[in-house]
């Protein structure tokens, strides 16, 4: 089982190394936790306690979309726990070693003993996560899974209280001799020690909730809760032996077995809450060619002072973008008010021109469903064909001339971005068109804008295909 468990760690670490090669929702870090490690059990003749310990490890984790991932680690765990005893137990015809033809009777009385069980696990954690975006930086993180847990030391340890032995030999009556040491019976104190060697892989339900502060583009911090219960019992094979017996080779020494290596206890369960803390690098998913990746924003050391610069740089962002927005929309009115001249001095021109055949609301309808007004990534400058802009110049005209005709302009977005961006990107795209309407001669107070953001799909957002036709705006009659 050792072999086994250390290919699996092998494996963690090679997954941690290598992924570090890949794309975004892949981290790779270390972390580190304490609280209640401990083990769970229920002496025969004491009365145990729960004792405090540590955790520390690797972990690996990886997202397949911006929810739900899954993740595997490789962890130690120190627990220590407590039982203390005030009883007695006897042993009855025990064979003395140095005469086989004897028989004795060993009583062993504890009084205050108190005895510290520490145990160290090898466990690796497989769990499923759930992460959700609190704001800019700050994410939520739940993990639940199982752990596989291989204890790989153990010690028995006692610092205060007393036990004593004594022995009936048939020989000698009803009396019990108890100050010969060299024949193992005497008192003994608490400085006693001995190893555990008698526990088994166990299988643990874990669990894990935190948040993570993204420092900057990678490098984040992480600070959570975690818990778990062994289900299976660690408890390896179970000892019908006292708690104390003389040695069978040397009677002036005495074996030791401790609670888990006597007929004390008949289950043991690995008990784990507390408070973690680590550290990770996480990197993004290699992007296609037609997106591009976000600015990497300084990290600093300040919250107060990131938090001044994101604004700052935000407001930059957006003053300079407007300005290019409203330049750009200059130039597109200009072109379009000459080539709007330039056909009415033909048409003034021409001997007898061309009357407009008249179009109901109902067939406007049917050009305007078939109108394609397309967006860049990000962008708010309205892009259409030839045959968008004449039925957008008729619809103007149409409600110039009769004020009861009202439209909504929907604003539409890609998956791309969070909830809230996505809709006042698409309130500004819907406010594009209109304003261009507006310069046609369309009345501004009967053009409704609205926003539907990333809600209303007309094809699939895993590829730009895709995602190039979701970022649009969509004219309909009231």
């Amino acid at each position: 089982m050792k072999k086994i468990l250390t290919i699996v760690a092998t494996v963690v670490l090679t997954l941690g190394v290598s992924a570090q090669q890949g794309g975004h929702s892949n981290y790779v870090g270390l972390n580190f936790g304490g609280g209640l490690n401990t083990m769970t059990f229920n002496p025969e003749h004491g009365k145990s306690s729960l004792g405090l310990g540590f955790d520390g490890g690797l972990h690996y984790a990886h997202f397949f979309n911006k929810h739900f991932g899954i993740g595997i680690g490789i962890h130690y765990t120190y627990a220590n726990a407590y039982a203390k005893y005030n009883f007695s137990e006897v042993s009855t015809s025990l064979v003395h070693a140095n005469n086989t033809s004897i028989h004795y009777d060993l009583t062993t009385t504890f009084d205050n003993w108190r005895e510290r069980q520490t145990v160290g696990v090898l466990g690796i954690p497989v769990e499923l996560f759930y992460r959700t975006a609190l704001c800019t930086r700050w994410d939520f993180i739940g993990g639940l899974g199982v752990q596989f847990e291989l204890p790989i030391h153990g010690n028995y340890s006692a610092s205060e209280g007393e036990y004593s032995t004594t022995g009936s030999f048939a020989a000698l009556g009803s009396y019990a001799v108890s100050d010969m040491p060299e024949h193992g019976f005497s008192t003994y104190d608490g400085t006693f020690s001995s190893k555990i060697d008698n526990l088994a892989m166990g299988l643990s339900v874990v669990a894990d909730a935190g948040v993570r502060l993204a420092l900057n583009d990678n490098w984040g911090l992480y600070l959570g809760i975690y818990g778990s219960y062994g289900v299976t019992d660690m408890l390896g094979t179970k000892k019908s032996e006292p708690m104390v017996l003389l040695n069978t080779t040397d009677p002036s020494k005495l074996d030791y077995n401790g609670t888990y290596g006597s007929n004390e206890i008949n289950s043991l369960h690995l008990l784990r809450v507390g408070i973690k803390v680590g550290v990770d690098f996480g990197w993004p998913t290699p992007k296609n060619n037609e997106e591009t990746a976000p600015a990497v924003v300084p990290f600093d050391n300040s919250a107060a002072e990131r938090a001044e610069a994101d604004r700052l740089a935000a407001e930059k962002a957006a003053a300079e973008q407007a300005a290019r927005e409203k330049a750009e929309a200059e130039r597109l009115a200009a072109e379009r008010l000459t080539a709007e001249k330039r056909a009415a001095e033909e048409a003034a021109n021409a001997a007898k021109p061309q009357q407009e055949e008249p179009i109901t609301l109902d067939s406007l309808q049917v050009l305007l469903d078939k109108s394609l007004i397309t967006f860049s990534i990000n962008g708010v400058i309205p892009r259409f064909n030839a045959e968008t802009d004449t039925t957008l110049h008729r619809l103007s005209a149409i409600m110039q001339k009769d004020s009861s005709v009202k439209v909504v302009i929907s604003g539409h977005t890609d998956s791309k971005g969070s909830a809230k961006s996505n809709r006042r990107l698409g309130v500004q795209r819907a406010l594009a068109v209109k304003s261009y309407m507006v310069k046609l001669g369309a009345p501004a107070n009967n053009i409704k804008c609205v926003s539907k953001g990333e809600k209303a799909p007309v094809a699939t957002n895993a590829n730009a295909q895709g995602r190039a036709k979701n970022r649009r705006a969509t004219v309909k009659l009231k």
